[in-house]
């Protein structure tokens, strides 16, 4: 089987709009061909035919003369072909039998000339010939003139030039060259637009499949076109899949929603029962120990439920309502705030006004959770370095801490939900709920902005957080840190 291998960089409108206008240049190509041999051919039996019918004129004129001899003949001869000497597009030679020779006119050309010569008078039938003369080529036919007894008395010839037809083949492949041409760039530019507007409901559907997310899954193909046909009923099954997916993810977050606020209450009740028999004291060492061990795991589980509620929220709402804001100053209170989560030394970092478009407290809620997690893994005493910088068209904070860092093959795993680093401690204690990077990860992509983990070769972690510049300035609040 023939196969045709597309460019596979073309887009499918234009590979399918490439296959048609190769097959229409194709069919152009073979029926041109067709046309041409038929036309030459057409051209070739109508010289034939005019040389024909000049022989049989020639003989039939000479006819009476053949009766009675050969001196006859040549008088006969000269009568006709002095009438024919003002035609000027056919040539025509008489060889008698004794080997003189006659023309219409003038001297013919020397190819001719010798051709006739080397005829003999026996065994000459009528055919056709070709002769290449310095001027071109000549179809020629021969014919025998005889007596009644059948013997050979001349031999005529008659010879038409095949310039006028090559001429008018070659003006008819030229004709045919450019209606091939513009045939198949018509058809190209048509089966383009066809190709693109038949594929366009799979370009609306490729982009609708890239607006989809975990938090938006409302978004679905629009097709006019009928529904039984193979795009209809691939619109049809895209859109009946994200139904399925929209119905399945709202249900995981109304179960993670009923399921973490459930669980506040009972764990809320369980903590406080275990402060009450604390503060009754009458509790051994070991009591004491196993009731501080429950107490620590209740918070940490409350401290994860709470993280669940919160991440069901963020991807159950809508956009959130942003404006102008200035992120430096968000990153002072955040570190106001981060500073009772432990004795860590702060540095702080502020070239300047970092105007974004956000939401304050989404964003608060993101450096708390970046800060929150470099105090879980420095020891007390330990410095985490806060800066704010501009690298266009991007603001940036980098959040850095003097802790154990992370290990190469897991820093884009960090941001993975629940995920905990196997065998490596939180230098500052406490387990951590494995959410908070996840959340931060998706209160910066809700800001169409970017969160990266990565080592600088020292101990310690590196996450830089990048939202999109404003291009205009902000006034400035008062702030409550003092920048660098």
């Amino acid at each position: 089987m023939f196969g045709i291998h597309l460019p596979r960089k073309l887009s499918a409108s234009a590979r399918v709009a490439w296959g048609i206008t190769a097959g229409i240049a194709l069919g152009v190509a073979l029926l041109s061909a067709v046309s041409y041999t038929i036309f030459s051919r057409q051209l070739s039996a109508e010289l034939e035919q005019a040389l024909l019918r000049e022989t049989e004129a020639y003989v039939a004129a000479v006819q009476s003369a053949t009766e009675r001899g050969a001196d006859d003949l040549r008088e006969a001869s000269r009568a006709y072909l002095g009438a024919r000497s003002n035609d000027a597009g056919a040539v025509l030679v008489l060889r008698m039998a004794d080997g003189e020779l006659l023309s219409a006119a003038g001297e013919p050309p020397a190819p001719i000339r010798r051709n006739l010569a080397n005829l003999g008078s026996a065994g000459t039938t009528r055919s056709f010939t070709e002769l290449q003369v310095e001027s071109g080529t000549y179809r020629v036919a021969t014919v025998p003139v005889t007596d009644p007894s059948g013997q050979v008395l001349a031999v005529f010839q008659a010879a038409l030039s095949t310039e006028p037809l090559e001429s008018t083949a070659a003006d008819l492949a030229r004709a045919l060259l450019i209606a091939g041409i513009a045939v198949s760039a018509g058809g190209g530019l048509i089966s383009r637009r066809i190709a693109a507007a038949s594929l366009r409901p799979l370009n609306a559907a490729a982009r609708t499949a890239g607006l989809v997310t975990h938090a938006s899954l409302s978004q679905r193909v629009e097709y006019e076109g009928p529904e039984e046909d193979d795009v209809g009923k691939l619109v049809d099954t895209l859109n009946r899949m994200l139904d399925r997916l929209e119905a399945a993810f709202a249900e995981q977050r109304r179960f993670i929603a009923d399921a973490s606020h459930e669980m506040r209450t009972p764990l809320t009740i369980a903590r406080g029962h275990l402060d009450v028999m604390r503060a009754e004291g009458g509790l051994n060492e070991d009591q004491e120990a196993t009731v501080d061990l429950v107490v620590d795991e209740l918070k940490r589980t409350s401290d994860l439920v709470s993280d669940l509620l919160r991440l069901a929220r963020l991807e159950a709402g809508g956009p959130p309502a942003l404006g102008p804001i200035d992120l430096g100053e968000v990153v002072e209170e955040a570190i106001v705030r981060g500073q009772g989560l432990g004795q860590r030394r702060f540095t702080f970092t502020h070239g300047g006004a970092l105007p974004v478009l956000g939401n304050r407290d989404l964003l608060l809620q993101a450096l708390l959770n970046l800060i929150s997690n470099a105090v879980g893994h420095t020891v007390e005493g330990g410095r985490i370095d806060v800066v704010c910088s501009e690298d266009r068209p991007w603001a940036e904070v980098t959040v850095k801490d003097d802790g154990p860092g992370i290990r190469e093959g897991e820093l884009e795993r960090v941001f993975d939900r629940f995920y905990r680093s196997p065998g490596q401690d939180r230098p500052g204690g406490g387990g951590g709920s494995g959410l908070g990077l996840a959340i931060a990860r998706r209160l910066v992509e809700v800001h169409e902005g970017r969160l990266i983990a990565r080592n600088n070769g020292t101990p310690g972690a590196v996450f830089v957080m990048r939202i999109p510049l404003l291009k205009g300035p902000l006034e400035h609040s008062n702030s409550p840190l003092t920048a660098t």
